[in-house]
């Protein structure tokens, strides 16, 4: 990060962010970008603005400006402030990046847009949201793009590359959350982890296991129980999980809890009363959806789930992961099993197997060196070669 400080000192950088994994992408470049003097202003929406808070910053709800969000509402406002970048995340069901992007170009704003995930890479730039995904497949038309896509890794890329996305507007960056994820290692002493577990009602003599829900029923409007898109939703990989540590605890006469964590906005705290209103014999269960997502992953001996950027977030930062994909009937979505680095459990014998010797074993294995750090100075390098 070597700009010129004298350059830099009223240059006005808009950012924004509307969901949980958007606003992960974006925290990360608030310091350091005010640090070398650029005039920041943060925007957010929904999820993002409570995120921007747990982290300690104060974002601004872009509703505030405008209450209906279109392009011709935005591009007033751009004007009006008279910004020089925009460095957005890249969300699946809402437009206001989009909208973002669109209004950016029309005044010749340069844009960022981050991706934070390896699934739905076209969708983003569509007119299309995540429940219509079925309709973008069919045309893949990318009506909504920023100047330049920044991606994980070379993987993403080529994958961009495969949904029609000119090479030029790719740029490799990182994932700026990750930089922030290895920070945080090894940072919670185990006071501070039994404090926790006491707070969210987690007996000493229990083994905390959490379970990761991603809301996929509501997001890809599912309403026939024999028909889902990944040929699984979060109850019935629930109730898969269940029965297996059901069997765990009457084969090792273990208590265990379940932490059952809700997706941050797509999900209602009583989804699954009917799956966990039965009793099991040392089997309890905790359901949250505001919860410290470092002390979740600290404290945990296993988390589980499907293919939630959360596992991956678990896994940079030490913790054992399992990605349960029992049903699945399309291209396995997670990007450690793709890379073959965390292979995905397809039914429930290789669940308890897994589960079973995670419990007992605790023999997970850190890889440091999968992703690579330094993704916020990157993206910083980036737009300032675009300002100069």
């Amino acid at each position: 990060m070597s700009g010129a400080k004298k350059e830099n000192i009223k240059k006005k950088i808009l950012l924004f962010s509307r969901d949980r994994g958007g606003s992960n992408v974006i925290i990360p470049l608030i310091q350091p970008l005010k640090s070398m003097d650029y005039n920041v202003f943060l925007f957010g929406k929904d999820v993002a603005l409570k995120n921007y808070h747990q982290r300690g910053f104060q974002g601004e709800d872009i509703t505030s400006v405008t209450s209906i969000i279109n392009v011709d509402n935005l591009t007033r406002f751009l004007m009006k402030e008279n910004f020089d970048f925009i460095i957005t995340s890249t969300s699946g069901d809402d437009y206001t990046e989009r909208y973002l992007w669109k209004a950016a170009k029309i005044i010749k704003i340069p844009s960022f847009g981050i991706l934070d995930n390896w699934i739905n890479y076209g969708l983003r730039f569509s007119e299309y949201d995540q429940p219509r995904l079925e309709e973008y497949n069919l045309s893949k038309n990318h009506v909504y793009l920023p100047t330049k896509i920044l991606v994980m890794d070379q993987y993403a890329k080529e994958n961009m590359l495969k949904e029609g996305f000119e090479n030029s507007r790719i740029l490799i960056s990182g994932q700026p959350n990750f930089d922030y994820i290895y920070s945080k290692r090894k940072s919670y002493s185990e006071k501070t982890i039994q404090e926790f577990r006491r707070e969210i009602g987690c007996e000493k003599e229990e083994v905390l296991i959490t379970y990761i829900s991603e809301g996929i029923a509501k997001s890809y409007n599912e309403n026939n129980p024999k028909k889902h898109y990944w040929g699984f939703t979060e109850r019935s990989i629930l109730i898969n999980l269940i029965n297996v540590l059901t069997k765990i605890c009457q084969l090792l006469n273990l208590k265990i809890k379940l932490l059952i964590k809700l997706h941050p906005s797509s999900e209602d705290l009583n989804v699954f009363n009917e799956i966990l209103k039965s009793n099991k014999a040392n089997l309890s269960f905790i359901v949250r959806r505001e919860i410290n997502s470092f002390l979740v992953m600290a404290s945990s001996r296993v988390i589980c789930g499907m293919f939630s950027m959360f596992l991956v977030e678990s896994f940079i930062f030490g913790c054992p992961i399992l990605s349960i994909l029992i049903g699945l009937k399309r291209e396995n979505p997670f990007i450690l099993d793709k890379k073959k680095i965390v292979k995905s459990i397809l039914n429930e014998e290789n669940l308890y197997d897994n589960l079973k010797d995670l419990i007992l074993k605790n023999n997970f294995q850190l890889n440091n060196q999968i992703f690579q750090i330094g993704a916020t100075e990157k993206v910083i390098e980036y737009m300032e070669e675009i300002l100069r």
